[in-house]
């Protein structure tokens, strides 16, 4: 099995994550939306998935501002740019 390199700023995103989670536990509806994105993070984390801009801005709003920021600072997401990017075809005229 091929260990997947994660970076600082994700692990320490992904356990502010966690303890938010735990701490607003007590309240069942902030819980309602909390908890699905602390899995979908870590399981992203875990496959090796490109975290989304609309993600990343959730997780500031909803789940906590430091893991937010954390995850728009990491660099590493920026080397998953599609392998095969659409080739460009621009239109030369001859007059």
């Amino acid at each position: 099995m091929e260990k997947k390199n994660v970076s600082g700023l994700l692990i320490a995103a992904k356990v502010l994550m966690l303890i938010s989670t735990i701490v607003y536990g007590f309240a069942l509806f902030p819980l309602c939306w909390m908890l699905p994105m602390t899995i979908s993070y870590y399981k992203k984390l875990k496959n090796g998935e490109k975290i989304s801009v609309g993600f990343k801005v959730c997780t500031l709003i909803f789940v906590n501002i430091i893991a937010g920021i954390l995850m728009f600072c990491d660099t590493s997401q920026m080397d998953k740019a599609p392998q095969n990017p659409p080739e460009v075809h621009q239109n030369k005229t001859t007059l």
